[in-house]
């Protein structure tokens, strides 16, 4: 999963002008692709917080800001989806 994340983030480098001209709900994801905090680093600081395993991962864009949404499964099983500011790595939203 990650090297697919990996291949989609090295895909998207797409001039800012491609970016305005196709104002779909991702078109601002590709202009800051390259201003996102690493995945590693975000599971790191995840399983700080809350020890378990990546079950997957998605990088969106809301209003041109990217987020990874990432779907975690802590030691005793629950089944966490936490929403993470993929600029600054803060979590800024926890569900489950």
């Amino acid at each position: 999963m990650a090297l697919l994340i990996f291949m989609a983030l090295l895909g998207a480098s797409v001039s800012s002008r491609h970016a305005e001209a196709n104002r779909g709900p991702a078109a601002g994801l590709f202009v800051r692709v390259s201003q996102t905090v690493p995945l590693s680093q975000v599971l790191d600081r995840i399983n700080d917080i809350e020890p378990g395993t990546q079950l997957d991962t998605s990088l969106i864009s809301e209003n041109g800001h990217p987020y990874y949404i990432v779907r975690w499964q802590a030691s005793r099983g629950r089944i966490i989806i936490f929403k993470v500011d993929a600029q600054t790595g803060q979590i800024v939203g926890r569900q489950g």
